[in-house]
């Protein structure tokens, strides 16, 4: 039975319909309650928002003026970081490239890859890298909801850009999810920034 819900709650993710996700969340969260209860463990329950979208990736490039440009991958997994899972990419053709080109390179690769496939994508930037992310997508038959973070005028305020009114109504709703979402942004930053710093300490200490 558990794994059926399972089954239903992910295709209804896919489906964009995420209120039944969650319904059928909950019910799967109140199976674990009674087997914990019978078993004396302490009732834990999963946080909204985490198995609807049990994997979930980020994604953010780091360059000056495109030299040394990198782009990271990170993931998670049940709201956690999965570091095992994390990915590296160094741009082939940096100088001649953007931001969104930079971007585009590194979905194109991730997606050419049979690793898994996220339930939710997050990407750093605004709306102009939410609509490139979801036409790679689109490309690749890849139906996926898409969320992209900016950090606003001040870069003090996170500004949320949606693929879609689904997904949009849900992460508004469940504020466990947009803190989520947040902290993969954060992290992909740091994760691309600490592999820009070691391209560039390692070419300095080759010269």
């Amino acid at each position: 039975m558990v794994s059926k819900l399972e089954t239903e709650m992910r295709n209804a993710s896919r489906n964009k319909e995420y209120e039944k996700a969650a319904v059928i969340r909950d019910r799967l969260n109140a199976l674990d309650h009674i087997g914990e209860v019978a078993i004396g463990i302490k009732d834990d329950f999963t946080t909204p928002g985490k198995l609807a979208f049990k994997r979930i990736e980020c994604y953010d490039i780091s360059n000056i003026s495109g030299v040394y440009a990198v782009g990271s991958m990170v993931v998670f997994v049940n709201g956690e970081p999965s570091k095992e899972d994390y990915r590296k990419f160094k741009i082939k053709n940096p100088g001649a490239a953007g931001d969104l080109e930079m971007m585009k390179e590194v979905l194109e690769r991730r997606f050419r890859n049979k690793w898994p496939l996220p339930d939710l994508l997050v990407v750093d930037g605004g709306v102009t890298h939410l609509n490139l992310a979801r036409k790679i997508l689109e490309d690749c038959e890849i139906d996926i909801p898409v969320v992209s973070i900016a950090k606003g005028q001040e870069r003090k305020k996170n500004e949320f850009h949606f693929s879609n009114h689904a997904i949009a109504s849900y992460i508004r709703k469940n504020r466990e999810l947009e803190v989520i979402a947040i902290k993969l942004r954060d992290e992909a930053h740091r994760f691309a920034k600490e592999y820009y710093k070691k391209l560039h300490s390692k070419d300095m200490l080759s010269d």
